[in-house]
């Protein structure tokens, strides 16, 4: 579950949100801004299918003769006849929050990679991006590692007992030592230690980065274009910028990256022939090295770049050992309108 939501600069100017006003005066605007508050939490993905228009006024204790829900329609804010309701365009202005089932998923499949990593493989080799809560509780292995327990599975994963211990197990192979001029010594007639319960595999990097990766991307930069789709590409693109350094392999250092990327109005369509910048961009090498040496940085007047400062000194400048804060000037896509973030 999410912590907030976006309410974009400009809303109380907004003609939709105007004619609200006009039609249930200020306080429809408030329980506009509960209903989506609700939603966030209970229906992250904006969806109000099974709701009638009464149960909406129920969420927000409306009391007025106009069903809230009516207004919220007429005004534009809300899709669809009752029961099927949908918060209009809610994935596009919020997609933090529209993807927190999703992010919830990943982050369950990932965990029960080092608790259980052989149903883990197994769902991953199905396709499967994420599990839920149930599934996870269903599959993660019991206390203490008992792998001689059967585990209870959900319908989507074959579901098999693991074998009983056997009372005298047979030798097992040497596994191959480090040093290969080197054998695994052993007593006369005894097998191998073999321990009771081996460590989980390490997590790859490209297992850990690209997805949050993705998710930075999206909330610290929302007005560049959207990722719908991590492509091997990407992976690729991505993992070799995440181990190329070992500083770079932590989130806080793309979350700076990423802040970086704000000042500069030219990846933000401030040039001749309108482009922007995009995830496959910030992430290619050169790229990633525009914006780290300041190529795309605004200059002049005492802004970014040098001389001049702010953009918390264009973002520590470029975040050497990552200062103790972020206090940033943002320029929006429209090259124009400013505000502040942390």
């Amino acid at each position: 579950m999410t912590g907030d939501y976006r309410i974009k600069i400009g809303f109380f100017r907004h003609h939709k949100t105007k004619r609200l006003k006009k039609k249930g005066g200020a306080d429809a605007i408030l329980a506009l801004l509960q209903i989506w508050e609700w939603a966030a939490e209970q229906r992250p993905d904006g969806d109000l299918r099974g709701l009638s228009a009464e149960d909406i006024d129920i969420v927000v204790d409306w009391d007025s003769s106009m069903p809230l829900a009516t207004l919220l329609s007429e005004a534009g804010f809300l899709d669809g006849d009752e029961g099927e309701y949908r918060l209009h365009d809610w994935a596009y202005h919020n997609p933090w929050v529209a993807e927190s089932t999703q992010r919830s998923d990943a982050a369950r499949l990932s965990r029960l990679a080092r608790e259980n990593p052989k149903a883990a493989k197994a769902l991953r080799d199905e396709g499967r991006l994420g599990i839920t809560e149930e599934e996870y509780h269903a599959l993660k292995l019991c206390p203490n590692n008992d792998r001689s327990t059967t585990v209870v599975r959900p319908s989507t994963v074959r579901s098999t007992p693991a074998p009983a211990p056997a009372p005298a197990p047979a030798p097992a192979p040497d596994p191959e030592p480090k040093d290969k001029g080197q054998k695994q010594k052993t007593s006369p007639g005894l097998s191998p230690a073999t321990p009771s319960a081996a460590p989980p595999p390490p997590i790859q990097p490209e297992e850990i980065s690209c997805q949050a990766i993705v998710d930075l991307y999206h909330e610290v930069l929302p007005e560049l274009p959207r990722v719908a789709m991590i492509t091997e590409a990407r992976r690729k693109a991505m993992r070799s910028r995440w181990t190329s350094k070992a500083e770079r392999r932590d989130l806080e250092w793309w979350r700076r990256y990423f802040l970086a990327v704000r000042p500069c109005r030219f990846l933000f369509g401030a040039n001749d022939r309108n482009w922007t910048a995009s995830l496959d961009f910030l992430i290619s090498q050169k790229g990633m090295a525009g914006v780290l040496e300041g190529k795309y940085a605004d200059r002049g007047g005492g802004r970014w770049g040098r001389p001049g400062g702010s953009a918390s000194e264009y973002v520590d400048s470029i975040f050497p050992d990552k200062g103790p804060t972020i206090d940033a000037e943002v320029i929006r896509h429209d090259g124009q309108r400013q505000e502040t973030i942390r």
